[in-house]
């Protein structure tokens, strides 16, 4: 907008932008605003877990919707109530996860092949089945990476908002009745942690902690590297 590097849309490195980087730079940092904020409310979400799992599942759920978390969550609360919860909240992450691969597009692929260059293999052949399947694999499979994927190489947007919702929906009953199987487990989980709570909070903090130490560190090499030969967005897409 005003010609700053940070404003421009097209990458220094020459790679094919998303299909959402010539929106407005006030639309672009909303849209990167919302994927760090709903970031943090899911690291928060992870490091409380034990004690959000005991005493309000439903805040866990709001915090951090992952598959993981509907099926603790599944033996703690009726399922009206975690698709109330857990539908919004993971499409809205979802919405945050195309926006941000849809503003970066190939420079996003590009960096996660760098970051994760075990699985470059298996993301150049995503990529592969998302631009031939597209919208109805995203429909059974809502995934963050299959969004991303889908995104960065070009899916259509208005598409995309037809299935969000219903793509959730499904996805949260099937965790709810897994984890509904598996109660006698996810109780005796649970007995653990009450009994232990402030210790297996503090544990689960101390890792989430350590794990994003080691992130940045990695990413610092990545971003180091990159410079080094003018490669993807020093800024990864946050996640």
């Amino acid at each position: 907008m005003d010609g700053s590097k940070d404003e421009e849309p097209a990458p220094r490195s020459g790679l094919p932008s998303g299909p959402l980087a010539d929106q407005p730079a006030v639309v672009r940092r909303a849209i990167i605003g919302l994927a760090v904020v709903l970031s943090i409310g899911g690291l928060v979400g992870t490091a409380l877990s034990p004690y959000l799992l005991v005493e309000q599942p439903l805040a866990l759920v709001a915090l951090s919707p992952d598959g993981r978390h509907l099926v603790l969550a599944a033996s703690r609360v009726d399922l009206f109530s975690l698709l109330c919860v857990a539908v919004p909240r993971r499409a809205l992450a979802m919405l945050s996860t195309f926006g941000v691969a849809g503003i970066y597009g190939h420079r996003f692929l590009r960096y996660a092949e760098r970051r994760f260059p075990r699985l470059s293999r298996a993301a150049a052949w995503l990529s592969r089945l998302v631009q031939r399947a597209g919208l109805p694999l995203l429909l059974v499979f809502p995934l963050h990476s299959l969004t991303a994927l889908g995104a960065a190489t070009g899916m259509r947007f208005k598409p995309f908002l037809w299935i969000l919702i219903p793509a959730q929906i499904p996805f949260v009953i099937a965790n709810y009745y897994f984890g509904e199987a598996i109660a006698g487990l996810t109780e005796r989980l649970v007995a653990f942690l009450s009994a232990h709570l402030w210790e297996s909070t503090l544990v689960c903090s101390g890792l989430v902690a350590l794990q994003q130490i080691i992130t940045r560190a990695r990413r610092r090499k990545l971003e180091t590297d990159e410079a080094s030969d003018g490669g993807a967005p020093s800024s990864p897409p946050p996640g």
